[in-house]
């Protein structure tokens, strides 16, 4: 099968990748540019203009919440006009910590890394990826049950640095890079391994979820069963929180209603960023596969796991799950030196937001799908 792959970037979204998540006010041109230290101003229209910095293309079901928020003016409601700057490389934790932009969606290995470096004006608000992200994704006709059914094999990559992404799952699966033999397919690696030309693909799940929808009969090992751990998290500054606490509570309050609706129709969200982001390439099966994959990063894998994560408040932290991805990194090397993660998460915010379910559930309800994707398998 030949799968036409989405037209963005395919990059890491965990221990050391450099994926963040922006908001924009629609999907095309990357655009935009960072604002100055000065804090948030008002636009015309009185509402406050905050910037959330993305070193990644925004066409992209990595911004699922975000596209659900805007087209649903959660953000507007909260009084605030969300600004999308695209920023290559790992720049988005210096321009948070500069006052060049807002919020940002780091990995951990990205914030503990410039926490390493001494960029230390960064704290993360609001749990978003509230599981270890990654895994391997296997071929059915390869046999492959678990981590030690992989020695020996090939494992295709999008390129050479996911080899650090799988270290410690492989590691605690009992298991070294050396039991391995690690193969850069790039785009590609979607055919190679749906042919079983190699038998594993790293990934992570809500990709491994789209390529279910779109026919790939694979299985999936779950990296969280072996590493378990926050991946991506909401990310802003020190000093915003000391100055405008404000905006981090409106932001917060409108993200996490965006969240919420994505649980309660992730078909919805599939659609809005279809229509969103109009040069997708992929069909509704595959979109909604993607959106469904993105809410059990967001929520938790299994039902019950979604159910108490939503009862004990959206977006709080499991210090120990953070504590594990700074222990993760540093066990690996890919960090000096050893950090508590209660220094750099916060659940101060995640209980201030105001919404209610039914309120998000009217509008979950109530949405219409109209993608030119929806329509062509309907």
């Amino acid at each position: 099968m030949n799968i036409r792959n989405l037209k963005k970037k395919l990059v890491t979204l965990g221990l050391i990748g450099a994926m963040t998540v922006g908001c924009l006010s629609g999907c095309g041109s990357a655009g935009g540019s960072a604002k100055s230290s000065s804090g948030p101003k008002k636009n015309a229209d009185g509402l406050t203009e905050v910037t959330f910095i993305s070193p990644t293309p925004l066409e992209s079901f990595d911004y699922l919440s975000m596209y659900v928020g805007i087209k649903m003016g959660y953000f507007k409601d909260e009084g605030l006009e969300v600004k999308m700057v695209e920023q290559t490389g790992t720049d988005d934790m210096k321009m948070l910590a500069s006052g060049q932009a807002d919020f940002g969606y780091p990995s951990p290995g990205v914030m503990f890394s410039c926490i390493d470096s001494g960029i230390t004006n960064v704290k993360a608000v609001l749990n978003y990826d509230v599981v270890q992200i990654f895994g391997i994704a296997v071929n059915k006709k390869s046999g492959i049950k678990d981590i030690k059914d992989l020695k020996g094999k090939k494992i295709a990559l999008a390129s050479d640095s996911w080899s650090s992404l799988m270290a410690p799952i492989l590691t605690d699966g009992g298991l070294s890079a050396d039991d391995v033999e690690y193969v850069n397919y790039g785009d590609g690696r979607f055919e190679a391994v749906g042919s079983n030309e190699v038998p594993a693909l790293a990934t992570w799940y809500a990709e491994y979820s789209q390529l279910v929808g779109q026919g790939y009969d694979l299985d999936y090992i779950n990296g969280n069963d072996y590493a378990p751990q926050v991946s991506n998290a909401l990310c802003t500054s020190d000093d915003m929180i000391k100055n405008h606490p404000e905006i981090v509570t409106k932001f917060i309050n409108a993200f996490t209603k965006a969240s919420y609706f994505c649980y309660l129709n992730p078909e919805a969200a599939a659609d809005i960023t279809l229509r969103q982001c109009p040069n997708l390439d992929i069909d509704w099966a595959g979109a909604v596969g993607a959106a469904k994959g993105d809410v059990c990063q967001f929520f938790g894998y299994t039902e019950d796991d979604q159910k108490s994560y939503i009862s004990n408040g959206i977006g709080k932290f499991d210090m120990q799950m953070c504590q594990n991805a700074a222990d993760n990194l540093y066990s690996s090397g890919a960090i000096k030196s050893k950090y508590k993660a209660e220094d750099y998460y916060t659940n101060d915010f995640a209980k201030d937001y105001d919404w209610t379910e039914d309120d998000v559930k009217k509008d979950a309800e109530a949405y219409t799908c109209t993608s030119k994707q929806y329509k062509a398998a309907n």
